[in-house]
């Protein structure tokens, strides 16, 4: 994932939010962002993107907005997530 320009190692699992530990410098600033926002998973090899229900304001992918309790597929090398002005690039690499 690259934030503001710095990279960071994504693993199964990965939780994007403010009180991750997951890039926290980044993210414990951003305001409105919930403390497990989303979460970053490999399913049969392949990486999936998951917002959680109770999350009120969810990212966007791609320019559409994920919905809430269901896992989105991620289906390219190269994705972008939005969050109000904070802008997230996903490079990935298949497991």
């Amino acid at each position: 994932m690259v934030v503001e320009g710095r990279s960071f190692l994504c693993r199964d699992g990965t939780i994007i939010g403010a009180e991750s530990n997951f890039a926290s410098e980044v993210f414990q600033h951003v305001h409105g962002l919930e403390s497990r926002h989303a979460l970053l998973g490999i399913e049969d090899g392949y990486w999936f993107i998951l917002t959680p229900r109770n999350v009120k304001h969810p990212f966007r992918l791609d320019g559409t907005s994920l919905p809430r309790g269901q896992r989105r597929p991620l289906d390219r090398v190269r994705h972008h997530v939005e969050f109000d002005s904070l802008r997230l690039g996903l490079r990935l690499r298949p497991k």
